[in-house]
């Protein structure tokens, strides 16, 4: 099972001279062929220099937009880049530039897709996780969020539906632009990696999660999430999905990809 690896990124060369090389590092060690791939989304920093400076020596390579396009774009762009690679059994990890990602849980996530989970979470919330560096009313505010879409969508055994750090089975999210008819992401920021959990769990079953400590106090900088514009986005996509046009694409979804669905329990 290859490795592929998706980050996004705006501005956080400060944060990636660290993170790449110790995700390269992580993946070396357990003996993985794998390649990274930093979709920068409009930097005006260093990102890009920095990039290709490692990518010398490391298996990095950098897709860069010419502007800012947001989150949706990024991912949209990367998995493209991904899949353009990857076999159906292959992994494609998404984690943040941030350096915010546990890199002790990676060998889990990618034990678990081995042992036929199809989406693997990382999660801070999960029993066991922890977030350390962030202040209290975004913590707040996040558990908050979390539990809705947990009320919301029935997904009672997710505990974390946000963060961009997860491994994917490639087949599986070649399924879903082919259930959603390439549009797997449509929401515009953050929201959209709420967006793709939903989806999935129209597709598979096989979702499971792994407990993980979210170290913000190792971030350069600050988070480029705006808490309430997400959370106002988060709310708008749980309307867009429980009604009208929305509810109507959901539905037809699950009816088209059932016998696919797997049924493996959590």
């Amino acid at each position: 099972m290859k490795v592929y690896v998706v980050t996004p990124a705006l501005d956080e060369a400060e944060n990636l001279r660290t993170a790449l090389p110790a995700v390269c590092a992580a993946l070396a060690a357990l003996r993985r062929d794998f390649e990274v791939c930093v979709v920068d989304d409009g930097s005006t920093d260093d990102t890009v220099p920095l990039c290709q400076r490692l990518g010398k020596q490391l298996p990095i390579h950098v897709v860069s937009h010419p502007t800012n396009l947001g989150v949706d774009a990024a991912f949209t762009t990367g998995f493209a880049w991904a899949l353009a690679r990857a076999r159906d059994e292959d992994a494609v990890v998404t984690m943040e530039a941030d350096n915010t990602a546990d890199l002790s849980i990676l060998p889990d996530l990618l034990a678990k897709l081995e042992g036929g989970a199809e989406l693997v979470l990382a999660s801070c919330y999960a029993p066991g996780g922890q977030i350390v560096g962030t202040k209290a009313h975004r913590r707040l505010l996040s558990h908050l969020a979390n539990w809705l879409l947990r009320v919301s969508f029935s997904l009672h055994e997710i505990h974390t539906y946000s963060a961009f750090y997860r491994a994917y089975r490639a087949g599986l999210l070649r399924r879903a632009y082919t259930a959603f008819d390439g549009k797997l992401i449509e929401c515009k920021g953050f929201v959209c990696m709420v967006e793709v959990v939903a989806k999935m769990h129209l597709l598979t079953s096989a979702i499971e999660e792994v407990p993980t400590v979210l170290r913000a106090d190792l971030r350069e900088g600050t988070s480029k999430m705006r808490v309430p514009k997400t959370i106002w986005g988060y709310l708008k996509f749980i309307w867009h999905a429980k009604a009208g046009q929305g509810r109507q694409v959901f539905a037809a979804a699950a009816r088209a990809n059932a016998p696919c669905a797997q049924s493996r329990s959590h």
